[in-house]
């Protein structure tokens, strides 16, 4: 065997070894990333229904109302937005604010507590919402 032939065999072997740990690095920065990408969703999901359940509240809060029993929602004619209004005992109200699009399981609803007056809803001071005030769970159920 002559020692001269033999160079180069341990450097090609280590420049394959740093080529093998570069793309076990770069394969889970990659799955690392998509899990960010994801959260990263998610989030955005959550903003955007939480400012459209914002806004149809804002909205239900501007539009006219009967009385009568059990829920009555509006639905903005321009967007999703849809407004739900309940009487819970004489002139107190209970105004529900969500995305008619929104299908996944766990809607976001926000809810303020109020009374009607000529038709108007007057919102409560300190009476903000964002989960159903009603202790029977099944009045809490917004037909979509």
């Amino acid at each position: 065997m002559n020692p001269i032939r033999e160079t180069g065999n341990s450097s090609l072997l280590m420049v394959l070894m740093l080529l093998l740990l570069g793309l076990m690095m770069l394969a889970g920065l990659s799955s690392h990333l998509a899990a960010q990408r994801q959260w990263g969703m998610k989030e955005v999901r959550s903003i955007v229904r939480y400012a459209g359940a914002q806004s149809a509240l804002a909205w239900g809060e501007r539009q006219h109302w009967s009385l009568q029993q059990g829920w009555q929602c509006q639905t903005a004619a321009s967007s999703a937005q849809r407004a739900c209004l309940y009487q819970i005992k004489g002139n107190e109200f209970l105004l529900a604010g969500f995305l008619a699009d929104d299908n996944s399981f766990d809607r976001l609803a926000l809810w303020r507590w109020g009374e009607l007056k000529k038709g108007k809803f007057i919102a409560c001071a300190h009476g903000w919402l964002d989960y159903c005030p009603l202790s029977d769970k099944t009045r809490c159920n917004l037909a979509s």
